[in-house]
């Protein structure tokens, strides 16, 4: 009888072994499957902060990569206009800008019908599809008064799209005209000129300032060649 509790206090105390060894042992699977998911997600957090941090450095070459693309294609497109003319016209502009009288334009800009107007819902102001190019002859400097650089300096300020781009190009193509040579276009072959890149216009003003501070041309007897209209319905206004 003695040995029949023996046996039965041994597989009690096998069972009760067993039972720790199995609650310990789920208890490490537990604990190591927890840490394999901790690892998995710090691993896919770093991955994922890495493609972030890729996904930046390939952002910042992209548009490095554009700006200097961009860059390049101004730097071209600027030769090309300076094959028409390098003369920059904003000087005169901001000088006749500081000379202008005091007040100038307030009995527009502060009128009740533009207020009015300015403090309504929905007021818009959106000009758009006006060409418009100016030039000013300056007795003290004969560059001016040159009708190729009047000319070439009115076309080049029109220049404003690729469609004009592509103009130009055949234009010093057809004349020969390069970085460093002249080429062949008269006054009139720039007229037409101006004529066909108004094309891209709804309405082209042009105005020449002091035509009559041009001593040459006045010398000479120049007569200022005409342009013509386009012939397609746009306006094309020409002051001098």
């Amino acid at each position: 009888m003695a040995e029949a509790f023996d046996v039965a206090s041994g597989i009690a105390g096998l069972i009760s072994l067993a039972d720790a060894v199995v609650r310990r042992g789920y208890k490490y699977m537990r604990d190591v499957k927890d840490a394999e998911k901790s690892a998995l997600i710090e691993v896919l957090a770093n991955q994922e902060q890495l493609n972030r941090g890729i996904s930046a450095v390939k952002a910042e070459q992209e548009s490095s990569r554009l700006e200097r693309q961009i860059s390049a294609r101004e730097a071209t497109l600027k030769k090309k206009l300076d094959i028409l003319c390098t003369i920059d016209v904003r000087k005169w502009q901001d000088s006749n800008v500081r000379l202008r009288q005091s007040g100038t334009g307030l009995w527009f800009t502060e009128s009740k019908e533009l207020q009015d107007w300015a403090s309504a819902d929905h007021s818009k102001l959106w000009v758009y599809g006006i060409g418009l190019a100016i030039f000013y002859c300056d007795y003290k400097d004969s560059r001016t008064h040159d009708p190729r650089t009047i000319l070439g300096e009115l076309a080049r300020q029109l220049i404003q799209h690729e469609n004009a781009f592509i103009q130009l190009e055949a234009f010093c193509k057809k004349h020969n005209m390069t970085e460093s040579a002249q080429g062949s276009a008269t006054p009139e072959d720039f007229c037409q000129l101006i004529v066909e890149i108004s094309k891209n216009f709804i309405s082209t003003s042009i105005v020449v300032d002091g035509l009559d501070e041009a001593g040459e041309l006045r010398a000479d007897g120049y007569k200022a060649p005409r342009i013509p209209k386009s012939g397609t319905g746009n306006n094309q206004n020409l002051a001098c």
